[in-house]
């Protein structure tokens, strides 16, 4: 049974109140169930909250009731408010930034694959945005991140990306994209250290450019999107 996020200690709709000392005591303390459920309303971030090195299921109540808010800004693209490197599943939020730069969602590593993010949007209020909405980056590691899944998932107000993604295999993305709230309609596939992207499908119906660098066995559905295969990119359908 889910444990409820009020429970942990979680507050929302207090935007004095910083829940990432939150997310430290979870991890110095995680629970057994590992399943949590945000109800409506928002969960603000006043400081960067620590990375997910252990595994969770993030539930809230659908992407126009339960928000987690960045209210802090962030130079390293690198850096998210949702940053995982274990398995993480999350559905039904929305992630916001009242801040600028950094990332939204990051999985990151071979221990973050299996991952699944449904039902999530990722976009900033007016006058924010992020370096990067969402990103999945299988660092150097030979199997990258592998078997992740993107289902209906909104990204918006990207500077740098859209979405960008690293050294990752096995990847089913249902994802649109668009620049609103900043510059970054497109998204780029990309090898890492002579580690291959490969059998990433991606279904869009906004998606105006994906760059690919080096990636075996792409799959594009997508009405109107421009493929640049810049770089020792092999069996790419597009339909």
């Amino acid at each position: 049974m889910a444990l409820n996020a009020e429970d942990l200690g979680f507050v929302p709709d207090d935007p004095t109140f910083d829940n990432s000392t939150v997310v430290a005591n979870l991890l110095a303390n995680p629970p057994a169930d590992r399943e949590i459920l945000f109800s409506n309303g928002s969960y603000y971030f006043l400081t960067p909250p620590p990375v997910l090195n252990t595994p969770l299921e993030l539930n809230g109540e659908g992407i126009n009731n339960t928000y987690l808010v960045r209210k802090y800004n962030e130079t390293d693209l690198n850096k998210a408010l949702i940053h995982s490197t274990s398995t993480l599943y999350a559905k039904d939020l929305t992630v916001w930034s009242e801040g600028i730069g950094g990332c939204g969602i990051r999985l990151e590593g071979n221990l973050a694959s299996g991952s699944v993010i449904e039902n999530v949007t990722v976009t900033a209020s007016s006058g924010h945005n992020w370096h990067i909405p969402m990103t999945l980056h299988g660092l150097y590691h030979a199997l990258g991140i592998r078997t992740c899944k993107l289902e209906n998932v909104e990204l918006f107000a990207g500077t740098v990306h859209g979405l960008w993604i690293v050294n990752t295999k096995g990847l089913n993305a249902q994802v649109n994209v668009y620049p609103a709230g900043g510059s970054a309609g497109h998204a780029v596939i990309q090898d890492m250290a002579g580690n291959k992207s490969e059998n990433i499908a991606i279904d869009t119906y906004h998606l105006p450019t994906v760059w690919l660098y080096n990636v075996n066995n792409f799959k594009l559905w997508g009405m109107g999107t421009t493929l640049v295969n810049n770089n020792g990119s092999n069996n790419v359908r597009v339909y």
